[in-house]
């Protein structure tokens, strides 16, 4: 299915807003020595969570995904009871093409805490990644006797997008793009409709590829 330049824009509203870069105390005399002030408890500097959040979007940035995912999976073990590194460790998945590990990173991050904004992006995202994992060609694997299963796989897809509107709906947050979700979702409808209309014109013509 070909994604819509809406969706493709949307690329950005997944990222959480950039973190700000750690606080630094300068050493005696005013040398140039700059040390990281860190603080366990994120008061008088930074947490070792966030530090690690904000490597991982400094490596992101850089297209460094790799050192992105280990800085996130440190940010998780730090705090395994937040959303946000999640999200941007498949994000960072995604970037470097690894779309399973993408899938699997955000559904795991569903069981964590967030807010609703937070969560809303999750979702955005997993619902994302969902439809690219569900993409091909229409008949590409869609014989007659797989309609039922592709039928299916597309209903998955709908429902990851079910899921956003959902939360939208019990949560409203700003932005929100229902919109969107409601675009893909009839995306979904025209291309199952196209499998099945590819499926009949295989049973006329079985040697037709």
């Amino acid at each position: 299915m070909r994604r819509s330049a809406a969706l493709i824009s949307l690329a950005l509203f997944v990222a959480v807003p950039s973190l700000a870069a750690p606080s630094v105390s300068w050493g005696q005399d005013g040398d140039d020595k700059k040390e990281v002030r860190r603080d366990p408890k994120g008061q008088k500097g930074i947490s070792p969570y966030m530090e690690k959040l904000w490597e991982g979007r400094k490596a992101s940035s850089e297209g460094k995904h790799d050192a992105a995912v280990a800085a996130f999976d440190g940010a998780m073990k730090e705090d395994g009871d937040k959303l946000v590194p999640y999200l941007l460790k498949a994000q960072a998945q995604l970037a470097k093409g690894d779309l399973d590990a993408a899938i699997e990173t955000a559904a795991a991050g569903r069981q964590k805490q967030g807010t609703a904004v937070e969560r809303s992006k999750l979702l955005f995202l997993s619902a994302d990644l969902e439809e690219r994992k569900k993409d091909s060609p229409p008949g590409k694997d869609n014989e007659p006797s797989m309609l039922e299963k592709l039928s299916q796989a597309w209903e998955e897809v709908k429902g990851a997008w079910n899921a956003y509107v959902a939360l939208l709906d019990a949560q409203p947050v700003d932005p929100g793009y229902k919109a969107t979700a409601d675009e893909r979702k009839t995306k979904v409808d025209d291309r199952v409709k196209r499998d099945k209309d590819f499926a009949e014109v295989k049973k006329r013509a079985p040697n037709q590829k």
